[in-house]
Protein backbone atom coordinates (compact mmCIF):
# COMPACT_ATOMS: atom_id res chain seq x y z
CA UNK A 1 0.00 0.00 0.00
CA UNK A 2 2.85 2.18 0.89
CA UNK A 3 4.53 2.05 -2.46
CA UNK A 4 1.00 2.76 -3.99
CA UNK A 5 0.36 6.18 -6.08
CA UNK A 6 -1.11 8.65 -4.00
CA UNK A 7 -4.08 8.81 -6.13
CA UNK A 8 -4.64 5.52 -6.18
CA UNK A 9 -4.01 4.88 -2.20
CA UNK A 10 -6.81 7.91 -1.71
CA UNK A 11 -9.18 6.53 -4.98
CA UNK A 12 -8.94 2.49 -2.83
CA UNK A 13 -9.95 4.12 0.55
CA UNK A 14 -12.68 6.18 -0.66
CA UNK A 15 -13.92 3.06 -2.55
CA UNK A 16 -13.26 0.76 0.60
CA UNK A 17 -15.35 3.76 2.76
CA UNK A 18 -18.04 3.75 0.09
CA UNK A 19 -18.10 -0.13 0.18
CA UNK A 20 -18.35 -0.38 4.06
CA UNK A 21 -20.70 2.61 4.63
CA UNK A 22 -22.87 0.99 1.54
CA UNK A 23 -22.96 -2.64 3.53
CA UNK A 24 -23.79 -1.57 7.22
CA UNK A 25 -27.02 0.80 5.38
CA UNK A 26 -27.91 -2.14 3.41
CA UNK A 27 -27.62 -4.20 6.61
CA UNK A 28 -29.51 -1.66 8.61
CA UNK A 29 -32.30 -1.50 5.48
CA UNK A 30 -32.36 -5.31 5.08
CA UNK A 31 -32.69 -5.99 9.05
CA UNK A 32 -35.72 -3.20 9.23
CA UNK A 33 -37.30 -4.45 5.86
CA UNK A 34 -37.51 -7.87 7.57
CA UNK A 35 -38.51 -6.75 10.92
CA UNK A 36 -41.78 -5.21 8.91
CA UNK A 37 -42.38 -7.43 6.54
CA UNK A 38 -42.56 -10.31 9.92
CA UNK A 39 -44.96 -7.49 11.63
CA UNK A 40 -46.71 -7.41 8.53
CA UNK A 41 -47.30 -10.46 7.53
CA UNK A 42 -48.17 -12.14 11.33
CA UNK A 43 -50.71 -9.09 11.11
CA UNK A 44 -52.08 -10.33 7.59
CA UNK A 45 -51.91 -14.10 9.52
CA UNK A 46 -53.88 -12.65 12.42
CA UNK A 47 -56.43 -11.14 10.22
CA UNK A 48 -56.87 -13.77 8.46
CA UNK A 49 -57.74 -16.24 11.28
CA UNK A 50 -59.95 -13.86 13.09
CA UNK A 51 -61.43 -13.68 9.31
CA UNK A 52 -62.41 -17.66 9.40
CA UNK A 53 -62.75 -17.62 13.33
CA UNK A 54 -65.82 -15.45 12.67
CA UNK A 55 -67.60 -17.29 10.12
CA UNK A 56 -71.03 -19.07 10.82
CA UNK A 57 -69.67 -22.80 11.05
CA UNK A 58 -72.70 -24.53 9.95
CA UNK A 59 -73.34 -22.40 6.84
CA UNK A 60 -69.57 -22.96 6.29
CA UNK A 61 -70.19 -26.78 6.49
CA UNK A 62 -73.32 -26.38 4.02
CA UNK A 63 -71.37 -24.66 1.41
CA UNK A 64 -68.62 -27.37 2.13
CA UNK A 65 -71.16 -30.33 1.62
CA UNK A 66 -72.30 -28.69 -1.73
CA UNK A 67 -69.53 -26.90 -3.63
CA UNK A 68 -65.65 -26.90 -2.26
CA UNK A 69 -65.15 -24.35 -4.60
CA UNK A 70 -67.34 -22.18 -3.33
CA UNK A 71 -65.27 -22.50 0.25
CA UNK A 72 -62.39 -19.98 -0.67
CA UNK A 73 -64.73 -17.49 -2.14
CA UNK A 74 -66.83 -17.75 0.97
CA UNK A 75 -63.74 -16.85 3.15
CA UNK A 76 -61.60 -14.51 0.28
CA UNK A 77 -58.50 -16.74 0.08
CA UNK A 78 -56.68 -14.26 -2.19
CA UNK A 79 -52.93 -15.32 -1.04
CA UNK A 80 -50.96 -18.14 -2.09
CA UNK A 81 -48.43 -17.99 0.55
CA UNK A 82 -51.04 -18.89 3.26
CA UNK A 83 -52.33 -22.05 3.93
CA UNK A 84 -55.17 -22.82 6.58
CA UNK A 85 -56.94 -25.78 8.14
CA UNK A 86 -60.46 -25.91 10.33
CA UNK A 87 -60.38 -28.93 12.83
CA UNK A 88 -63.28 -29.41 14.94
CA UNK A 89 -62.63 -29.01 19.04
CA UNK A 90 -62.14 -33.00 19.05
CA UNK A 91 -59.59 -32.25 16.44
CA UNK A 92 -60.65 -33.59 13.30
CA UNK A 93 -59.71 -31.79 10.23
CA UNK A 94 -63.10 -30.59 8.77
CA UNK A 95 -61.42 -28.74 5.92
CA UNK A 96 -57.95 -28.16 4.77
CA UNK A 97 -57.32 -25.47 1.51
CA UNK A 98 -54.06 -27.82 0.33
CA UNK A 99 -51.21 -30.24 0.47
CA UNK A 100 -49.14 -28.08 3.18
CA UNK A 101 -52.33 -27.93 5.49
CA UNK A 102 -53.72 -31.34 5.22
CA UNK A 103 -50.59 -32.71 7.30
CA UNK A 104 -51.26 -30.22 10.33
CA UNK A 105 -51.68 -31.88 13.89
CA UNK A 106 -54.49 -30.68 16.06
CA UNK A 107 -52.70 -28.38 18.49
CA UNK A 108 -54.79 -28.65 21.67
CA UNK A 109 -52.74 -25.90 23.68
CA UNK A 110 -55.16 -23.38 21.97
CA UNK A 111 -58.22 -24.70 23.98
CA UNK A 112 -56.13 -23.99 27.29
CA UNK A 113 -55.21 -20.74 26.37
CA UNK A 114 -57.95 -18.01 27.94
CA UNK A 115 -57.95 -15.60 24.77
CA UNK A 116 -58.53 -18.42 22.27
CA UNK A 117 -54.74 -17.88 20.28
CA UNK A 118 -51.58 -20.13 20.25
CA UNK A 119 -49.31 -19.27 18.14
CA UNK A 120 -46.67 -22.28 16.97
CA UNK A 121 -43.14 -21.83 15.14
CA UNK A 122 -41.55 -24.20 13.30
CA UNK A 123 -38.42 -24.37 10.38
CA UNK A 124 -41.12 -24.81 7.87
CA UNK A 125 -43.94 -22.49 8.97
CA UNK A 126 -45.09 -19.41 11.32
CA UNK A 127 -48.29 -20.45 12.48
CA UNK A 128 -51.44 -19.28 14.48
CA UNK A 129 -54.19 -21.28 15.96
CA UNK A 130 -57.29 -19.82 16.88
CA UNK A 131 -60.49 -20.38 18.63
CA UNK A 132 -63.73 -19.29 16.19
CA UNK A 133 -66.09 -16.72 18.41
CA UNK A 134 -68.57 -19.17 18.72
CA UNK A 135 -66.10 -21.71 20.08
CA UNK A 136 -67.19 -24.59 17.69
CA UNK A 137 -64.17 -24.96 15.87
CA UNK A 138 -60.40 -24.07 15.91
CA UNK A 139 -58.75 -22.59 12.51
CA UNK A 140 -55.18 -23.10 12.15
CA UNK A 141 -53.44 -20.42 9.70
CA UNK A 142 -50.15 -20.72 8.06
CA UNK A 143 -47.59 -19.04 5.92
CA UNK A 144 -44.06 -20.35 5.23
CA UNK A 145 -41.42 -18.69 5.60
CA UNK A 146 -39.59 -19.63 2.36
CA UNK A 147 -41.82 -17.08 1.28
CA UNK A 148 -40.60 -14.18 3.44
CA UNK A 149 -37.35 -15.25 3.03
CA UNK A 150 -37.61 -15.07 -1.30
CA UNK A 151 -39.50 -11.78 -0.48
CA UNK A 152 -36.28 -10.66 1.53
CA UNK A 153 -33.90 -11.85 -0.95
CA UNK A 154 -35.67 -10.09 -3.48
CA UNK A 155 -35.65 -6.97 -2.12
CA UNK A 156 -32.17 -6.98 -0.80
CA UNK A 157 -31.53 -7.82 -4.78
CA UNK A 158 -32.84 -4.46 -5.71
CA UNK A 159 -30.82 -2.58 -2.91
CA UNK A 160 -27.33 -4.39 -3.90
CA UNK A 161 -27.78 -4.34 -8.03
CA UNK A 162 -28.00 -0.50 -8.40
CA UNK A 163 -24.94 -0.05 -6.45
CA UNK A 164 -22.82 -2.73 -8.23
CA UNK A 165 -24.13 -0.69 -11.23
CA UNK A 166 -22.76 2.88 -10.18
CA UNK A 167 -19.63 1.52 -8.28
CA UNK A 168 -17.35 1.55 -11.65
CA UNK A 169 -18.53 5.27 -12.95
CA UNK A 170 -17.91 6.05 -9.04
CA UNK A 171 -14.71 4.83 -8.99
CA UNK A 172 -13.72 6.08 -12.21
CA UNK A 173 -15.01 9.89 -11.28
CA UNK A 174 -13.54 9.39 -7.96
CA UNK A 175 -10.36 8.71 -9.87
CA UNK A 176 -10.76 11.84 -12.26
CA UNK A 177 -11.50 14.21 -8.95
CA UNK A 178 -8.62 12.91 -7.22
CA UNK A 179 -6.38 13.69 -10.33
CA UNK A 180 -7.49 16.79 -10.69
CA UNK A 181 -7.14 18.10 -7.15
CA UNK A 182 -3.65 16.39 -7.06
CA UNK A 183 -2.80 18.56 -10.44
CA UNK A 184 -1.26 21.50 -7.71
CA UNK A 185 1.06 19.01 -5.97
CA UNK A 186 2.22 17.67 -9.50
CA UNK A 187 3.25 21.08 -10.68
CA UNK A 188 5.21 21.32 -7.57
CA UNK A 189 6.73 18.40 -7.98
CA UNK A 190 7.65 18.78 -11.83
CA UNK A 191 9.08 22.36 -11.10
CA UNK A 192 11.10 20.79 -8.22
CA UNK A 193 12.27 18.10 -10.66
CA UNK A 194 13.33 20.47 -13.56
CA UNK A 195 14.69 22.95 -11.25
CA UNK A 196 18.25 24.11 -11.65
CA UNK A 197 20.13 23.67 -9.03
CA UNK A 198 21.79 27.37 -9.10
CA UNK A 199 17.72 28.28 -9.66
CA UNK A 200 17.42 30.75 -6.01
CA UNK A 201 13.53 32.02 -7.39
CA UNK A 202 10.78 31.42 -5.36
CA UNK A 203 7.74 29.13 -5.94
CA UNK A 204 4.08 30.75 -6.75
CA UNK A 205 2.25 30.60 -3.40
CA UNK A 206 -1.02 31.00 -5.49
CA UNK A 207 -2.05 27.14 -4.05
CA UNK A 208 -4.70 25.38 -2.39
CA UNK A 209 -5.03 25.59 1.31
CA UNK A 210 -3.63 22.64 2.07
CA UNK A 211 -0.45 23.01 -0.13
CA UNK A 212 0.38 26.41 0.94
CA UNK A 213 2.17 25.42 4.62
CA UNK A 214 4.39 23.18 2.06
CA UNK A 215 5.06 25.59 -0.61
CA UNK A 216 5.77 28.20 2.28
CA UNK A 217 8.15 25.85 4.04
CA UNK A 218 9.99 24.85 0.58
CA UNK A 219 10.66 28.82 -0.13
CA UNK A 220 11.78 29.66 3.40
CA UNK A 221 14.40 26.25 2.90
CA UNK A 222 15.59 28.21 -0.16
CA UNK A 223 16.30 31.34 1.15
CA UNK A 224 18.40 29.63 4.06
CA UNK A 225 19.95 26.88 1.43
CA UNK A 226 20.71 30.33 -1.01
CA UNK A 227 21.94 32.79 1.92
CA UNK A 228 24.04 29.83 3.21
CA UNK A 229 25.90 28.94 -0.23
CA UNK A 230 26.26 33.17 -0.74
CA UNK A 231 27.72 33.07 2.37
CA UNK A 232 30.02 30.10 1.74
CA UNK A 233 31.26 31.70 -1.27
CA UNK A 234 31.99 35.12 0.47
CA UNK A 235 33.75 32.84 3.19
CA UNK A 236 35.51 30.91 0.41
CA UNK A 237 36.61 34.32 -1.68
CA UNK A 238 37.76 35.88 1.81
CA UNK A 239 39.22 32.80 3.23
CA UNK A 240 41.04 32.75 -0.46
CA UNK A 241 42.01 36.17 -0.07
CA UNK A 242 43.18 36.67 3.10
CA UNK A 243 45.48 33.74 2.57
CA UNK A 244 46.79 34.96 -0.60
CA UNK A 245 47.93 38.57 1.33
CA UNK A 246 50.47 36.48 3.78
CA UNK A 247 51.52 33.73 1.22
CA UNK A 248 52.02 36.59 -1.03
CA UNK A 249 54.36 38.31 1.53
CA UNK A 250 56.09 35.51 2.26
CA UNK A 251 56.80 34.71 -1.50
CA UNK A 252 58.34 38.44 -1.84
CA UNK A 253 60.76 37.84 1.26
CA UNK A 254 61.78 34.74 0.35
CA UNK A 255 63.00 36.32 -3.29
CA UNK A 256 64.39 39.44 -0.85
CA UNK A 257 66.11 36.73 0.94
CA UNK A 258 67.88 35.32 -1.67
CA UNK A 259 69.17 38.47 -2.15
CA UNK A 260 70.57 39.77 0.50
CA UNK A 261 73.43 36.69 1.56
CA UNK A 262 75.23 39.84 1.55
CA UNK A 263 73.56 41.90 3.79
CA UNK A 264 73.18 40.61 7.07
CA UNK A 265 70.88 43.03 8.42
CA UNK A 266 68.55 42.76 5.59
CA UNK A 267 68.45 38.71 5.68
CA UNK A 268 67.56 39.02 9.19
CA UNK A 269 65.32 41.74 8.39
CA UNK A 270 63.68 39.38 5.52
CA UNK A 271 63.74 35.98 7.48
CA UNK A 272 62.01 37.82 10.62
CA UNK A 273 58.94 38.96 7.73
CA UNK A 274 58.62 35.49 6.68
CA UNK A 275 58.37 34.53 10.04
CA UNK A 276 55.87 36.78 10.69
CA UNK A 277 54.12 35.98 7.39
CA UNK A 278 53.86 31.90 8.38
CA UNK A 279 52.31 32.75 11.91
CA UNK A 280 49.70 34.59 10.39
CA UNK A 281 48.89 32.41 7.63
CA UNK A 282 49.34 29.57 10.28
CA UNK A 283 46.82 31.69 12.82
CA UNK A 284 44.52 31.92 9.61
CA UNK A 285 44.09 27.98 9.51
CA UNK A 286 43.91 27.35 12.71
CA UNK A 287 40.96 29.86 12.81
CA UNK A 288 39.75 28.67 9.47
CA UNK A 289 39.90 24.98 11.50
CA UNK A 290 38.15 25.62 14.24
CA UNK A 291 35.16 27.65 12.79
CA UNK A 292 34.82 24.95 10.40
CA UNK A 293 35.04 22.18 13.30
CA UNK A 294 32.70 24.24 15.39
CA UNK A 295 30.17 24.91 12.74
CA UNK A 296 29.61 21.25 11.63
CA UNK A 297 28.76 20.25 15.14
CA UNK A 298 25.15 19.12 15.23
CA UNK A 299 25.00 18.00 18.54
CA UNK A 300 26.92 18.53 21.27
CA UNK A 301 28.69 15.20 22.56
CA UNK A 302 31.04 15.53 25.82
CA UNK A 303 27.89 17.22 27.60
CA UNK A 304 28.51 17.97 31.36
CA UNK A 305 27.56 20.94 34.08
CA UNK A 306 29.56 23.82 33.62
CA UNK A 307 32.33 25.33 35.84
CA UNK A 308 32.62 28.41 34.70
CA UNK A 309 35.39 29.20 37.45
CA UNK A 310 37.51 26.36 36.61
CA UNK A 311 37.34 27.46 32.49
CA UNK A 312 38.15 31.38 33.06
CA UNK A 313 41.02 30.27 35.48
CA UNK A 314 42.53 27.76 32.58
CA UNK A 315 41.66 30.74 30.02
CA UNK A 316 43.69 33.29 31.75
CA UNK A 317 46.20 31.15 32.69
CA UNK A 318 47.23 30.46 28.80
CA UNK A 319 47.11 33.79 27.95
CA UNK A 320 49.29 35.04 30.56
CA UNK A 321 52.07 35.22 29.16
CA UNK A 322 50.91 37.17 26.27
CA UNK A 323 49.28 39.68 28.96
CA UNK A 324 52.48 40.27 30.88
CA UNK A 325 54.08 40.70 27.06
CA UNK A 326 52.09 44.00 27.06
CA UNK A 327 51.70 44.86 30.82
CA UNK A 328 47.81 43.93 30.73
CA UNK A 329 46.28 42.91 33.92
CA UNK A 330 43.60 40.08 33.91
CA UNK A 331 41.02 40.70 37.20
CA UNK A 332 38.54 38.06 37.86
CA UNK A 333 36.09 38.16 40.08
CA UNK A 334 32.79 35.97 40.46
CA UNK A 335 29.37 35.25 42.64
CA UNK A 336 28.83 31.89 44.53
CA UNK A 337 25.30 30.78 43.42
CA UNK A 338 25.92 30.52 39.61
CA UNK A 339 22.88 28.82 37.40
CA UNK A 340 23.71 25.49 35.87
CA UNK A 341 24.38 24.91 32.25
CA UNK A 342 25.19 21.83 30.31
CA UNK A 343 27.72 21.86 27.19
CA UNK A 344 31.29 21.06 26.11
CA UNK A 345 33.89 22.32 28.69
CA UNK A 346 36.48 22.36 25.93
CA UNK A 347 34.66 24.46 23.19
CA UNK A 348 33.14 26.79 25.86
CA UNK A 349 36.77 27.43 26.79
CA UNK A 350 37.65 28.30 23.43
CA UNK A 351 34.71 30.85 23.53
CA UNK A 352 36.76 32.99 26.36
CA UNK A 353 39.57 32.07 25.01
CA UNK A 354 38.52 34.19 21.90
CA UNK A 355 37.45 37.05 23.63
CA UNK A 356 40.40 37.03 25.65
CA UNK A 357 42.82 37.12 23.28
CA UNK A 358 41.61 39.66 21.36
CA UNK A 359 41.13 42.05 24.35
CA UNK A 360 44.73 41.46 24.72
CA UNK A 361 46.15 41.76 21.31
CA UNK A 362 43.70 44.47 20.36
CA UNK A 363 44.43 47.17 22.80
CA UNK A 364 47.62 48.77 23.90
CA UNK A 365 50.33 48.29 26.52
CA UNK A 366 48.88 48.95 30.03
CA UNK A 367 45.26 47.84 29.31
CA UNK A 368 43.23 46.55 32.33
CA UNK A 369 40.86 43.46 31.80
CA UNK A 370 37.76 42.46 34.13
CA UNK A 371 36.23 39.53 34.10
CA UNK A 372 33.17 39.24 36.26
CA UNK A 373 30.91 36.17 36.55
CA UNK A 374 27.59 36.90 37.81
CA UNK A 375 24.25 34.23 38.64
CA UNK A 376 23.81 34.01 34.61
CA UNK A 377 26.13 36.53 33.08
CA UNK A 378 29.75 36.79 31.83
CA UNK A 379 31.11 40.66 31.72
CA UNK A 380 34.20 40.84 30.19
CA UNK A 381 35.36 44.26 29.69
CA UNK A 382 38.54 46.77 28.99
CA UNK A 383 39.44 50.09 29.03
CA UNK A 384 41.03 50.18 25.89
CA UNK A 385 40.24 51.88 22.31
CA UNK A 386 36.75 50.08 21.85
CA UNK A 387 35.72 49.31 18.39
CA UNK A 388 35.02 51.09 15.31
CA UNK A 389 31.00 51.50 15.15
CA UNK A 390 31.30 49.88 11.46
CA UNK A 391 33.06 47.14 12.84
CA UNK A 392 30.66 46.46 16.22
CA UNK A 393 27.50 46.27 13.26
CA UNK A 394 28.85 43.65 11.76
CA UNK A 395 30.93 41.87 14.69
CA UNK A 396 30.00 38.04 14.18
CA UNK A 397 30.68 37.85 10.23
CA UNK A 398 33.39 36.47 8.80
CA UNK A 399 36.96 38.33 8.15
CA UNK A 400 35.56 41.38 10.13
CA UNK A 401 38.76 43.45 10.88
CA UNK A 402 39.82 47.32 11.03
CA UNK A 403 42.02 46.76 7.78
CA UNK A 404 44.11 50.00 9.48
CA UNK A 405 44.86 47.43 12.26
CA UNK A 406 48.78 46.75 13.06
CA UNK A 407 47.85 43.48 14.81
CA UNK A 408 48.14 40.81 12.70
CA UNK A 409 44.90 38.88 12.91
CA UNK A 410 42.24 36.63 10.85
CA UNK A 411 39.00 38.38 11.54
CA UNK A 412 37.14 35.14 12.32
CA UNK A 413 37.85 35.34 16.31
CA UNK A 414 33.76 36.77 16.93
CA UNK A 415 33.07 34.40 14.42
CA UNK A 416 33.95 31.00 16.80
CA UNK A 417 32.64 33.20 19.78
CA UNK A 418 28.79 33.56 17.71
CA UNK A 419 29.18 29.76 16.04
CA UNK A 420 29.61 28.52 19.67
CA UNK A 421 27.29 30.78 21.54
CA UNK A 422 24.82 29.30 19.44
CA UNK A 423 25.25 25.58 19.88
CA UNK A 424 25.04 26.22 23.56
CA UNK A 425 21.99 28.39 23.17
CA UNK A 426 24.00 31.63 25.07
CA UNK A 427 23.15 35.45 24.01
CA UNK A 428 25.53 37.46 23.10
CA UNK A 429 26.11 40.98 23.57
CA UNK A 430 29.02 43.53 22.27
CA UNK A 431 29.26 47.07 23.32
CA UNK A 432 31.51 50.22 23.77
CA UNK A 433 31.93 51.43 27.07
CA UNK A 434 32.01 55.17 27.39
CA UNK A 435 34.09 57.06 27.54
CA UNK A 436 36.76 54.41 26.42
CA UNK A 437 37.05 50.43 25.99
CA UNK A 438 34.61 47.45 25.37
CA UNK A 439 32.04 44.86 26.69
CA UNK A 440 31.61 41.72 25.85
CA UNK A 441 28.31 40.25 27.94
CA UNK A 442 27.60 36.22 27.35
CA UNK A 443 24.09 35.39 29.13
CA UNK A 444 22.15 31.80 29.76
Amino acid sequence: MKNLSLRLRLAIILLFLFAVTSFVVSSITIYQTKKTLIEFFNTELFHFAKKISNSNIDIFQNYLNHDIDNVEKFISVDDDALTFSIFSLNGTMIYTDGEDSKDFKFNSEVLNNSDGIFIEKNKKFRTIWMLSSDKKFVVVVAQEKEFVDDLIFDIVEDLIYPWLFILPFLAIFIIFLITKELKPLNNISKNLRLRNPNDSSLLDENTTKELKPVVKALNSLFLKTSNMIEKERRFTSNASHELKTPLSAIKIQTEVAKLSFDDKEQLLKSLNNIDIGVNRATRMIEQLLALSKIESIKELENISYINWIEIINSSINELEHKAKDKNIEINFTYEKNIKDLKGESFVLSLLIINLLDNAIKYNDIGTKIDINLQKNKIYISDNGKGVKEEILKNIGERFVRDIQEKQLGSGLGFSIVTQIAKIHNLHLKFENISPNGFKSIISW
